[in-house]
């Protein structure tokens, strides 16, 4: 117990900066675990160790303790793929088979005329209804109505010609290009 205070003490006086060990690098084996009739370090053969790895209790030549783990490069570590949301055409059915029934009813509700009369009046109502049937696997009504159609991309705006906005003057270029044709004042004119 002595000998180990001692080490803590040198240790202690001199800290080395760590880093995490490699998983595949196995953990050095306590003092109290190796048996006294154990043959002494110098008889084992020198391939037994790595040449990088210092002996555990090797101190360099101004009496500081040598790191036996040297600091190492560390890789990045490789992207995981993303988890993705089940997409497939049924795929709440095959994760939970018991939400068949239920399945069977929206059908059943979707086919009623009633049904078929508010969504004719109301086609929103199938933006919410449409993964819902893609989830059950649910192939829906023939008087499916199309997706509303998306607004048309405003064009975009022709960019102003360089060598002409040179020739104007900064109000004239701001009145005829907005914000964009707008040249903050140069110094030295």
């Amino acid at each position: 117990l002595t000998e180990a205070a001692e080490r803590f003490a040198l240790i202690a006086a001199h800290p080395v900066a760590r880093t995490r060990r490699c998983p595949t690098e196995p953990a050095p084996a306590p003092d109290h675990a190796a048996p006294d009739h154990a043959a002494p370090e110098s008889a084992a053969p020198e391939s037994a160790a790595p040449e990088s790895a210092a002996p555990e209790n090797a101190v360099s030549e101004d009496g500081t303790p040598v790191d036996p783990f040297p600091t190492r490069r560390l890789r990045a570590r490789p992207k995981k793929p993303l988890r993705l949301l089940p997409r497939g055409y049924g795929w709440l059915v095959r994760m939970g088979p018991d939400l068949v029934p239920y399945g069977i009813e929206l059908a059943y509700f979707l086919a009623q005329p009633d049904m078929a009369e508010l969504l004719a009046t109301a086609p929103r109502l199938w933006n919410v209804l449409r993964p819902i049937c893609r989830m059950f696997g649910i192939t829906p009504p023939e008087t499916l109505p199309l997706p509303p159609p998306r607004p048309a991309r405003r064009a975009t705006a022709a960019r102003p010609d360089p060598v002409r906005m040179l020739r104007l003057s900064d109000a004239a270029a701001a009145r005829e290009y907005g914000p964009q044709g707008y040249r903050p004042p140069l110094f030295g004119r």
